[in-house]
């Protein structure tokens, strides 16, 4: 987190980041685990 967002958050706190994308086809969700590493994909 940079600028002031990163004030407003303690370490450890779970962030949730959203992301939008305009595509011509489906595209996957990604989640991630409590180690931010990949942990499945939602379509």
């Amino acid at each position: 987190m940079n600028g002031p967002t990163a004030h407003m958050i303690k370490g450890g706190e779970i962030v949730v980041i959203m992301g939008f994308e305009l595509a011509d086809q489906p595209t996957c969700n990604t989640l991630v685990d409590s180690k931010n590493k990949f942990s499945k994909c939602i379509e």
